[in-house]
């Protein structure tokens, strides 16, 4: 299979528009660094490190998985006058990504778009028969938890779609496709720490921004940690968070992020305040908080895992 090197081509656009607190709500966010070393940490949050975090995690079942951890600060001027480092967190696993019951197998495209194959579609090389419009320049098996962080990288990087509606609701093509390919390469070389292509694709944007929705995870113990709805992103000039609240919606009955509040539209950046259903309100500086770096070295539960 031809080797497509990540954004060759599709090198992105710029796009024009530190505390230890929880929010909750939609900020506007810029890139600070990708899996940053105890050095980096230290200088991010101006403390001393005294170990590297950990990244790669090897499975029972022979697989590894990879955790990009983005860390992102606000833009106060466009989140609620609110500055805060905040940890975002995706993972790759080295198996491909399988239909429950599996007889389909999903496959990425050159162009960073998704699809569901039979073993018969994807071995003709063939476009799923729901969609025979689907692309296949550049089709391969997809990565467990590949599609996620492809969408974050298209929003991040500014990055047009291959295929799109028109207003008049019929689906046309870019008149420029070298511009939309965003097909990342050497992915198993994350599995032995090497993400060089994916660091220096997005740090050249670093100061590109995105919308996410950030939660609040409350434990049974009333302990809150930071959480994000990183299935989701958004370009900064979104104002119409209806997509939003059904992507929140679908997941929650899926099972997924059971404990966050995420708040309701129009999802106001905010600290998050914590109110038992008895006693006094308690804010963020008299809960138990579980955030700041330790949020680096932990990676959430599976339940949290955008796979």
């Amino acid at each position: 299979m031809k080797n497509i090197t990540l954004f060759a081509v599709a090198a992105g656009r710029e796009t024009t528009e530190s505390t230890s607190k929880v929010h909750r709500g939609v900020a506007t966010v810029s890139l600070v660094d990708i899996n940053p070393n105890k050095e980096e940490l230290g200088k991010i949050f101006n403390t001393d490190i005294e170990k590297d975090p950990e990244y790669i995690y090897p499975k029972d079942d022979g697989t590894t998985s990879i955790r990009i951890n983005l860390v992102m600060k606000t833009l106060p001027d466009l989140s609620n006058g609110i500055e805060s480092i905040k940890s975002v967190n995706y993972f790759i696993s080295n198996k491909p990504r399988t239909g429950k019951n599996g007889t389909k197998v999903q496959v990425i495209n050159a162009y960073g778009d998704t699809a569901w194959l039979t073993k018969e579609e994807f071995e003709a090389k063939n476009a799923p028969s729901y969609n025979p419009e689907y692309c296949t320049k550049g089709m391969r098996v997809a990565f467990t938890g590949e599609e996620e962080i492809t969408m974050f990288i298209k929003k991040f990087m500014n990055i047009p779609n291959y295929s799109f509606l028109k207003a008049d609701g019929e689906r046309a093509i870019h008149d420029k496709p070298e511009l939309c390919e965003c097909q990342l390469s050497e992915i198993p070389k994350y599995f032995q720490g090497n993400i060089s292509e994916l660091k220096s694709a997005l740090m050249s944007r670093k100061d590109n921004k995105i919308k996410l929705l950030f939660g609040a995870k409350v434990t049974d113990d009333n302990k809150i940690y930071q959480d994000v709805f990183a299935r989701y992103p958004m370009h900064p000039n979104t104002r119409n968070y209806s997509r939003l609240t059904k992507n929140i919606e679908d997941s929650a009955a899926a099972g997924a992020f059971p404990n966050t509040d995420f708040g309701s539209d129009p999802y106001e950046f905010k600290e998050y305040v914590l109110t038992p259903s008895a006693g006094p309100t308690i804010t963020n500086s008299e809960a138990p908080v579980a955030w700041g770096i330790d949020s680096v070295f932990t990676a959430p539960s599976d339940t949290d895992l955008p796979l």
